[in-house]
């Protein structure tokens, strides 16, 4: 009889020693639970933040190809311009100021013109009136 009480002591104490390891498992868990779901916030942020960066390259990218091609349209302009434009842009400079006073007095004489016209024309008008 006391072996019997004794054995089922014992297997009491194996229960509970069974059931404390099982609570502290099943807080394991718990806590494993709670940082998994940390961990998946964490690499959904993630997700976007690397999304974020794919497309900021992908503007890089096209704003480079931007440039390079604004470069190279530079370059053929550059390229077809010709050797002695600065002689040439030298010569229309110093020409300008010249056609200039031409344009003035050619349309100072054309003005002049019409109102001598026009003043022949109201001497005639009264005269012949």
């Amino acid at each position: 009889m006391d072996r019997q009480v004794f054995e089922q002591q014992a297997l009491a104490e194996r229960i509970a020693a069974v059931e404390q390891r099982h609570a502290r498992v099943e807080g394991v868990v718990d806590n494993m639970d709670q940082k998994l779901d940390k961990l998946i916030d964490a690499m959904s942020s993630l997700v976007r933040i690397e999304e974020r960066q794919q497309a900021t390259g992908d503007r890089l990218a096209m704003g480079a190809q931007t440039f390079q091609d604004h470069e190279s349209r530079i370059r053929k302009c550059e390229m077809a311009m010709p050797d002695n434009l600065d002689k040439r842009l030298s010569v229309i400079e110093i020409t300008l100021p010249g056609l200039k006073e031409l344009r003035t007095w050619v349309v100072m004489g054309v003005l002049g013109g019409l109102g001598m016209m026009g003043a022949a024309l109201v001497k005639l008008v009264l005269i012949g009136g």
